[in-house]
């Protein structure tokens, strides 16, 4: 039978475990490791959302009482439309240097097109079968 190795410090790893911390799926085998996996994105996207609307309420606060400073010179609006843009460009900054982080890191050493997760998880969705997961440190 064949049998997948999952880092545990690797990215699918810690997306499938981020909801994971009250329920302790068993992630031995492919069908439950991806179905964690999505639950884990899930939550992240929602995660995300909320961000977005905290960072969307800040940056019309910060207009707001920067309207109130210059009262006489601009529209509060577009101080709301300034504060916006700079709090997401400095996280959009935060996430390109994590995300070039794990493009850094990203197993360069593949052989095949047969060696890749996405391949293996298809193929034991496609034939019905759940292949074993052995994590690795």
């Amino acid at each position: 039978m064949e049998e997948i190795v999952v880092k545990s410090n690797g990215l699918l790893y810690k997306i499938a475990t981020f909801a994971d911390t009250f329920r302790q799926r068993d992630l031995s085998n492919i069908c439950s490791f991806i179905r964690s996996f999505f639950i884990g994105v899930f939550y992240l996207a929602v995660a995300a959302v909320f961000i977005l609307l905290v960072t969307a309420i800040a940056g019309q606060g910060l207009g707001w009482f920067l309207a109130g400073i210059l009262t006489s010179f601009v529209e509060p609006q577009e101080l709301a439309i300034v504060a916006v843009a700079m709090i997401l460009i400095i996280a959009g900054a935060m996430v390109l240097v994590v995300f070039s982080h794990f493009i850094k890191n990203a197993n360069k050493d593949l052989t095949t097109l047969d060696d890749l997760f996405v391949v293996k998880a298809y193929r034991s969705w496609k034939d019905k079968y759940c292949v074993k997961i052995r994590i690795e440190e």
